[in-house]
């Protein structure tokens, strides 16, 4: 039942199943080492209990409250501190957590098609003229002080729907009555099913501030309890449920990005706040910006019907296939802890190859291996399976450059993940390299096993080679090299080159080289310093030495 209602700052909350803060998590998950099963080769596999997408449904059944109160700042605050947080980069003070997701335009291309309007060319797309006297429409109206949210909520939503040629309409599902929602219409064969799925949802306060909670919460909150509706489970299992989220605070709009991924939602702003009132005697110009946003957003909304319902139309089989022992010892030898998952990359051609993934290897390295459906034998390699990479940079120079010498695996494709249907998208390169053999392999990563004296001068050699021709690595760790068991002359490869390039060029990321215990990293390693080739040297005399 629910508790009595507390007054707070004169605001009634009604708290109905929701934990204390030091209470039970939302969504209880395996702790360390529970469950695990070694499988040869030091791979551990992780079993789930249940399918993913199975535990956030019953689990969030259970915790999800009315959006509006969710996005109560207490109240979001306790959930990013639980496990089931969403993936939107947010986390409570001084309980510090990694909230942060993978783009989420990796999971759904019309994320990636919205971003590329954005950022490309803006002759690329012309103005549709009848959107540009809506637009002006629109930011007229937004530009107006409103005493009550019915108010402004009536007046936008109806030119939302003219702007996006589709009904904007209020619609209560379960727990969730957002100010509007966008909706799609298909029907599921066979059985003549008509469903009604979520596609943009939106939210909006008087003014920013107002109302006692944040408007890109809420719109979460919201999608959230609209795919938790039993009639769009089938649908939920086919796909990331791609769906918008719109947040506007008085004459600021914010466009977001909300994908299931797994067992998470993955939340992400895809544009600054854009002002969308009108406060120049010299318009013109910042109205086409806004048009511009209005246009790559309609063109995005059209995309994900479109996409969905060919998705629906299909009855695809698991995206992930089930991890076998005969698999998973044939991993590529660097991966110690295969998590599978049901999300799969939305990209699966690039140049002319043509891939299916198969089980995830790095889950913070956005690492995947991935079997080639394409022609691979005339590309001299021997078996199908390659490893899959999403990154914000690569040094492909310094990557075919060891390549050439015999010091890195063959790197088959190096660019963009949407070529051939969003080639404007740059927010992130795809990369695709030949998986080696797991079979011989020297455990690099066992702290009992010490490479061979040959195998860390053949590192040494690479990471000269680079010096020389003005590179550097910024990894060079036994993660991240490859050393085939021989008792002359192992094969030696580097394969990480997310941080190499020209010297004074490259950056570091967020997630930092991983070193032993007793060695520690550099003091001048540390998220967005240089790259430089002391680092590098530090990393041959502390791991590679001669002795």
């Amino acid at each position: 039942m629910p508790s009595p209602a507390h007054n707070l700052d004169t605001h009634v909350y009604f708290v109905v199943g929701l934990p204390d803060e030091d209470g039970t998590s939302i969504l209880p998950g395996l702790q360390p080492n529970e469950g695990e099963q070694e499988v040869g080769d030091g791979v551990t596999a992780v079993p789930q209990l249940l399918p993913v997408r199975e535990r956030v449904t019953q689990h969030a059944q259970g915790i999800v409250s009315a959006p509006s109160h969710a996005a109560q700042l207490k109240v979001y605050a306790r959930r990013q501190n639980q496990e089931h947080a969403y993936y939107d980069g947010r986390y409570r003070h001084n309980m510090e957590k990694d909230t942060r997701g993978p783009p989420i335009s990796m999971f759904h291309p019309s994320f990636a098609l919205f971003l590329a309007r954005l950022n490309g060319p803006t002759e690329a797309v012309p103005l549709d003229e009848d959107l540009v006297g809506y637009t002006y429409q629109f930011m007229a109206k937004s530009t107006a002080i409103y005493l009550k949210e019915s108010e402004r909520v009536d007046v936008l939503s109806d030119l939302f729907t003219h702007i996006l040629r589709r009904e904007v309409e209020t619609k209560r599902v379960g727990s969730a009555n957002p100010d509007g929602s966008l909706s799609f219409e298909f029907v599921i064969q066979p059985g003549n099913r008509h469903i009604m799925i979520p596609v943009a949802i939106f939210e909006y306060k008087v003014e920013p501030g107002s109302g006692g909670c944040d408007a890109g919460v809420q719109a979460l909150s919201a999608i959230e309890n609209f795919w938790l509706a039993s009639h769009k489970s089938d649908v939920r299992k086919r796909g990331c449920c791609p769906t918008f989220g719109v947040a506007m605070d008085g004459p600021w709009m914010r466009i977001y990005g909300a994908v299931l991924a797994g067992d998470r939602w993955i939340y992400q702003p895809l544009l600054p706040a854009v002002y969308t009132a009108i406060s120049s005697k010299l318009p013109a110009t910042h109205i086409l910006s806004v048009c511009r946003v209005l246009q790559a957003f309609r063109d995005a909304i059209d995309d994900i019907c479109r996409r969905t319902e060919q998705n629906v139309q299909h009855d695809p089989s698991h995206p992930f296939s089930e991890a076998s022992d005969e698999k998973l010892a044939n991993m590529c030898p660097t991966t110690r802890a295969l998590r599978p998952t049901v999300m799969t990359p939305a990209p699966t051609t690039c140049g002319s190859l043509a891939l299916r993934y198969e089980h995830v290897l790095d889950q913070h390295n956005l690492t995947y291996l991935a079997t080639l459906t394409s022609d691979w034998q005339s590309l001299g390699l021997r078996w199908p399976r390659v490893v899959v990479k999403f990154v914000e940079r690569y040094g492909e120079a310094a990557h075919r450059l060891l390549e050439r010498e015999g010091f890195a695996p063959k790197l088959l494709y190096c660019g963009k993940p949407y070529a051939d249907t969003s080639p404007e998208f740059s927010d992130m390169d795809m990369v695709v390299m030949e998986a080696l053999p797991d079979d011989g392999v020297v455990d690099t990563q066992s702290i009992a096993v010490k490479p061979p004296a040959e195998a860390r001068r053949k590192v040494r050699d690479a990471v000269n080679v680079l010096h020389r021709h003005g590179y550097v690595h910024g990894n060079v760790t036994w993660r991240t090299v490859y050393v085939a068991r021989a008792r002359r002359d192992p094969d030696v490869r580097l394969l990480n080159f997310d941080y190499a390039g020209k010297a004074g060029e490259v950056r570091y990321s967020l997630y930092l080289p991983q070193m032993p215990e007793d060695v520690k990293l550099p003091d001048d390693v540390a998220p967005m310093k240089l790259v430089t080739v002391g680092q590098d040297r530090y990393f041959l005399e502390k791991l590679f030495a001669e002795k």
